[in-house]
């Protein structure tokens, strides 16, 4: 088989294999900062476009690696779980990431959506203000709780609290040898 012919035999098998679809919201070019994220986990949110237009919800989940919110209520999709060991094959209606782009703030004052940007008050706190009403939109509540409780149950890697408060190191000599 000459040279010209296993080129294009790989061409073809390059054209032949499957592709996989792009996605753009996986790309770093448009994953959104950190510090630009001002809608999170609490908040009340409003449905700019689709098909559920005008609707409200509270955000159950933050998705940033996607620019994705999982909103009460929003985008409800039925979904069939597979049969386990002993349990029957059943249906449960899950709601579906929305794209940050499709949603908006609610002003705490107006009830209507709004724009929010950064900054400090007087006493040097950082806060959301709505762009509509001036309103601060206050931090919620949810979020002082924890997802996963702390494990209050000690682990074999943990340090038992008779050793924990034991000086164990009492610093260098001139010549970089530990004092006794």
């Amino acid at each position: 088989m000459s040279n010209a012919s296993k080129g294009l035999l790989r061409r073809i098998k390059r054209l032949q294999a499957p592709r996989t679809p792009y996605q753009p919201s996986l790309d770093e070019k448009n994953l959104i900062p950190l510090s630009k994220w001002i809608i999170v986990r609490g908040d009340m949110v409003e449905m700019i476009s689709g098909i559920e237009e005008g609707k409200q919800g509270v955000v159950q989940k933050v998705i940033r690696k996607t620019n994705r919110l999982i909103v009460e209520g929003f985008s409800m999709k039925q979904v069939t779980l597979p049969q386990r060991n002993d349990s029957p094959e059943r249906e449960v209606i899950r709601p579906e990431p929305v794209h940050l782009s499709n949603v908006s703030l609610v002003c705490p004052e107006t009830g209507q959506r709004t724009r929010a940007v950064r900054r400090y008050l007087e006493d040097g706190s950082r806060v959301r203000i709505a762009k509509v009403s001036g309103a601060v939109i206050p931090r919620p509540s949810i979020l002082t709780q924890r997802k996963q409780p702390k494990s209050l149950v000690m682990g074999p890697k943990d340090t038992e609290l008779k050793y924990a408060h034991e000086i164990t190191f009492r610093g260098l000599d001139e010549n970089g040898n530990e004092r006794e």
